[in-house]
């Protein structure tokens, strides 16, 4: 390593991309850099808990509902900057899909809104980096369309 430079931490994250009637569930993040952007819900993975069990509970804690036969995406890749007393960080997202259980969407933990949001509405949302691409690629999982 050069001299001065620090090694990146590498945190372990997971998100899921759940579907209902053509909209997909987002969030609206309330805190740190990510405040205001909407993005799929979704968020560190605990020590002793697989990738998907992390997606379903964040998927439960920031918007009530639950995830239903969540299959594996992709593997999404985020570097955050350093940011007052937090170090760099490569994020390193485990992204599964599947449907989303019946109920309304009710925002908690850092969330500041949380709601199913028509696919085709998509474009006119401030969304978090690689968020679209990802639905977009879900989408075309599930319904076979192109």
């Amino acid at each position: 390593m050069c001299a001065g430079a620090q090694a990146m931490t590498v945190m372990e994250a997971a998100s899921a991309v759940l579907f209902r009637d053509r909209c997909v569930l987002l969030v609206e993040r309330g805190k740190g850099l990510l405040a205001g952007r909407w993005s799929l819900p979704g968020g560190h993975v605990e020590r002793d808990e697989t990738p998907v069990a992390a997606a379903r509970r964040e998927t439960r804690e920031e918007t009530g509902l639950d995830a239903i036969d969540l299959s594996w995406l992709a593997e999404h890749s985020v570097e955050v900057p350093k940011l007052d007393d937090r170090p760099a960080a490569y994020y390193r997202i485990h992204v599964y899909f599947g449907l989303c259980a019946e109920g309304t969407p009710r925002a908690a933990s850092d969330a500041r809104s949380a709601c199913f949001v028509p696919l085709s509405r998509l474009g006119q949302l401030p969304l978090t980096a690689g968020a679209e691409e990802l639905i977009r690629r879900a989408w075309r999982e599930v319904s076979g369309e192109v």
